[in-house]
Formats: C-alpha cells, structure tokens, sequence
C-alpha cells in the first residue's frame, strides 16, 4: 500500500547508458500522507531515500532502522525492504535509483555499505537544497546521453560532503582496475597509452606488462577497442559535432576521427548516424 499526498519525477527516458558504468535511472520526490508503506525485493539496482521531513521506520533483510528527518539509507541488490512512516509525522523523502556495477564500491567510500546502509547526514538542509536544485535542472533540461552519468557522481560527490562520522580509508584498488576506469569513464576523454600511464603513476613498460599479461592484448588495442563502442553510442544517441565526438574519444580533429572511424565501421560517422536512427 502507497499513499502519497504528492509524487513526480525525473527519469532517464530512452536514454540508454553503459550499465557497467554507474548512473542515475531516477531521482523523485515524494510527500506522504502517514500512511504510507511499501515493501518489496530489490533488483539489480541500490535505491536511495534521503528524508527531508517525518518520522517511521525501515526493516531491511530483517533489520531494523530508524527513518527521521536528516536520515539517508541506501536499499542494495537482492534486499529485502520494507518501510512506513507515522500518521503523527508524515513522511517527505527524495528518493534515487541508481545501476552499475562499481556503485558498491563508489559508496563504500562514502562509508555506505549492503551492512550499513543508514547514515546521519551532516547539514541535511544543505543536501536537501543541492538534491533539490539538482532534480529541477534535470527536469528543465532534455536528457542526454551524459546526463544518467554526470547526475549519478553529482549525487555521490553531494553525499561525500554531508556524510556524519569517520571516512573509511581509500581502498587502494588493483593498478588493473584502476587503468580500466580510467579509461572507461564515460564523462572524461579518453586518454592515450602516455595519458593512462601519467594518471596511474607508473611508465609505459608497465601498462604494457599488465594488459599484455591479464588481458592477452596492448593497452592500445583496448583503449581503441572503448574509443569504438563510445564513438557509437554518442553518434546514435546525440546530436553533437564530429568535433566534440572526437574530442571525447580522445582524437584531435574530426577529420581524423572521420578517417579513424571509416576504417573501422565501413562508412564515414554521418552516415552511421543516419542508418542508426532509421
């Protein structure tokens, strides 16, 4: 059973992004009325309630947690939910779906875990102004191919800063891990073997060993391989200039993107553009 006062938000509609790569699915508001209860069984996306306003509780895989005002708790993959708020203290919360496969470890650094997803936030009228202002700018702008990615780091960036307690630690990730994220961060351009090399804080050599090693192939071979699939995908799915494609597929002109990419699809970028959207 729902019963809202009030409900609307903002989703990504047809956009279509990466889903290894994490990104915003939806981002809603929400006034309730005191009645208001819900349970179900997450899928294969971590749910976040920020609540701005009134008093009830959660039960997460048979725990329980306190949902007042300045509290946030994130809902993991495969949990089971339930919550309700209080007729005495309706409910008025902020709500986001996220997917992708590293936001488990992108909110461990936040110190939000599948253990413990509840938080105090610090400031929380100060979050709830930037989550605000956040969720009317997507409303008043047409989704992009960028705009599920650049939303989803600005919410976790938000949280980073309003997150109560002691920080864990950075995890130092695996010097693979990390080239892969490098290069395949949708919202940078992609960098060339020196580039990647200067990031990690290692040399050439090294980049090379390490993919030739676990991945069987040059550390080129698989960034042109990333600068390929996101050449596509923002050819299909956007209306940028040849030059601004380039430039995020990490090329220098869109003369040499053009040439780059006849060679590898078989017809120049305009032409992709147009048999994709037929």
């Amino acid at each position: 059973m729902k019963i809202l006062n009030y409900e609307e938000k903002w989703t990504r509609n047809n956009v279509l992004p990466n889903t290894n790569d994490a990104h915003l699915d939806e981002l809603g508001v929400v006034h309730c009325d005191g009645h208001f209860k819900s349970f179900f069984k997450c899928r294969d996306y971590y749910y976040m309630h920020f609540i701005e306003k009134g008093n009830g509780k959660f039960v997460i895989d048979d725990v329980p947690f306190e949902g007042n005002a300045g509290d946030l708790l994130f809902f993991f993959p495969g949990v089971k939910v339930a919550y309700h708020d209080v007729p005495t203290a309706p409910w008025r919360f902020i709500w986001a779906r996220f997917c992708g496969e590293i936001m488990a470890s992108a909110l461990e650094q936040i110190g939000i875990t599948r253990k413990t997803p509840w938080v105090k936030i610090r400031k929380s009228e100060v979050l709830q102004m930037k989550l605000s202002e956040l969720y009317q700018r997507l409303r008043q702008t047409t989704p992009d191919i960028f705009s599920p990615y650049s939303a989803c780091w600005e919410i976790l960036s938000l949280l980073r800063g309003h997150v109560k307690g002691n920080q864990p630690s950075p995890v130092l990730l695996p010097l693979l891990e990390r080239a892969m994220r490098i290069i395949e961060s949708p919202l940078t351009p992609l960098p060339n073997v020196k580039g990647l090399a200067s990031q990690l804080g290692v040399g050439r050599v090294t980049i090379f060993r390490l993919f030739r090693d676990k991945l069987k192939i040059t550390p080129g071979e698989f960034i042109d391989s990333v600068r390929f699939k996101r050449a596509c995908l923002m050819l299909a799915k956007s209306n940028l200039r040849l030059t601004d494609i380039a430039g995020f597929c990490g090329l220098t002109s869109s003369q040499y993107f053009s040439n780059w990419f006849s060679q590898r699809a078989g017809c120049t970028p305009r032409s992709y553009r147009t048999k994709s959207r037929e």
